[in-house]
């Protein structure tokens, strides 16, 4: 069997709310300041020690140590491998498509010192924001809590979301593609 890309899994990282499937699941969170703390599933407890950050989308057990990201949280809960528990999440992201690498090995030469490349390399960011808006839970209840989540609104002006995660769609750094890309 194929090996699941490291993008993909970064994708499905950053793309599916760990709050989203935590609370899918049945488990109580209880809002603490901007984290939510919940029961840990991996050990006995009566005081909530496992603590959930929406903004990070990662979890940490102060009682028994375990942590890490909603990939993690679904393969230890359920009992599942990281193909199944990347199919699981692929799931319930629905019709998004995973996001594609924003530069290929094979085209960083596209991104030509020119204005004309500039503006190339530019479209591109704005629309690897774009879809990762479109596929982040927690950025699409933010703009439904503003009023702002009409759809020709969203599209017309292009809004993103900046969750940290385009360097992951970079070449690497100590490449030379990745280093003439982030020198830009």
């Amino acid at each position: 069997m194929a090996r699941i890309p490291e993008a993909e899994l970064q994708h499905l990282k950053a793309a599916v709310s760990l709050v989203a499937v935590v609370q899918a699941q049945g488990r109580q969170l209880v809002k603490k300041g901007k984290d939510f703390t919940t029961l840990c599933p991996f050990h006995d407890e009566k005081t909530p020690s496992c603590v959930i950050s929406p903004e990070k989308n990662l979890y940490h057990c102060f009682g028994c140590n375990a942590g890490g990201s909603v990939l993690n949280w679904v393969m230890q809960t359920e009992k599942l491998s990281l193909r199944k528990a990347a199919e699981r999440l692929k799931a319930e992201l629905g019709d998004n498509p995973a996001v594609v690498p924003l530069v290929t090995k094979d085209e960083p030469e596209i991104f030509a010192e020119d204005e004309a490349g500039r503006q190339q390399l530019l479209s591109r960011v704005v629309a690897f924001y774009h879809h990762t808006l479109l596929n982040a839970p927690e950025a699409v209840a933010y703009l439904e809590k503003r009023r702002l989540n009409h759809p020709e609104l969203v599209a017309a002006f292009k809004l993103g979301f900046a969750n940290r995660t385009l360097p992951y769609r970079l070449p690497a750094v100590k490449s030379r593609a990745g280093e003439k890309i982030r020198a830009r």
